[in-house]
């Protein structure tokens, strides 16, 4: 509904690989339109191994040629996502990867700003859906439990949680999508 309105971004908090790919699995199975882009998202593993060593040579060629590659919201790729209104997703929290910490990479724009200057050079307007995946459907107590302290709490799992959750509930897996915020209006 929101997408024949504007462009959509989806937006999650907290980068997770395994929510990721249940979010695109979930659009497959619905038949909705994919999003293109997940940021500090690497699907090299989840590749053919044709692909995936296609894919790290032209990467090592760029390298060779150029140096590193450029970090999308810096360079102003996720502005040129907006204007040609390819649907994407972006974790809001940004975490510094293994490659960032070798090359000592330091980020000058937030994902928030470069959304913003999205919105703003686009025609059409921009929509923000924030996005939630669930394991758990148990509402939650106000005490903490032994299993809390040690694995995180229902609403943010670490890492072995997240994944006991999904291998023990994969078919209870929900998305739960917010009340869309259109950014242009928001901003005014």
């Amino acid at each position: 509904e929101v997408a024949a309105l504007g462009e959509v971004v989806y937006v999650m908090r907290h980068r997770s690989l395994l929510d990721y790919l249940y979010f695109n699995y979930l659009f497959v199975r619905e038949g909705l339109p994919l999003p293109r882009y997940g940021n500090e998202i690497n699907l090299v593993l989840f590749l053919p191994v044709t692909r995936a060593i296609r894919t790290l040579l032209a990467k090592g060629a760029w390298f060779l040629r150029h140096g590193w590659l450029p970090d999308p919201v810096d360079s102003g790729w996720l502005e040129q996502l907006i204007t040609n209104g390819v649907p994407f997703l972006v974790f809001l929290k940004r975490r510094q990867t293994f490659l960032d910490y070798v090359r000592r990479a330091k980020y000058r724009r937030d994902i928030a700003e470069a959304l913003i200057d999205g919105a703003r050079a686009s025609a059409r307007p921009v929509y923000l859906v924030p996005t939630v995946v669930l394991w758990e459907r148990r509402p939650a107590t106000g005490k903490k439990t032994p299993v809390d302290v040690v694995f995180g709490a229902a609403d943010k799992p670490r890492r072995l949680r997240k994944i006991w959750s999904f291998l023990y509930r994969y078919q209870d897996g929900l998305v739960s999508f917010g009340e869309p915020l259109e950014l242009k209006a928001f901003l005014e």
